[in-house]
């Protein structure tokens, strides 16, 4: 089964359009494996991606992970 993931590009550290660092943003994370959020990252090709998912100890708001192109 497919499923459609939502990814941003943002520049980070500029106020004009892509100037400072770009990442990659998944905001809504939840129920990809490690290895799909490698294979996002790799095809972003920016120098990170962050992955957003609902928090999972109590007291978090927000579960984040990084990747690499070249893994986390």
């Amino acid at each position: 089964m497919s499923r459609v993931v939502e990814i941003w590009q943002v520049d980070a550290f500029t106020a004009r359009p892509f100037g400072g660092n770009p990442a990659g943003v998944v905001l809504d994370a939840g129920g990809l494996s490690d290895a799909e959020m490698w294979k996002i990252a790799a095809e972003m090709n920016v120098p990170a991606t962050a992955f957003g998912a609902p928090a999972t100890r109590p007291g978090h708001d927000l579960k984040l992970r990084w990747f690499t192109p070249s893994g986390k």
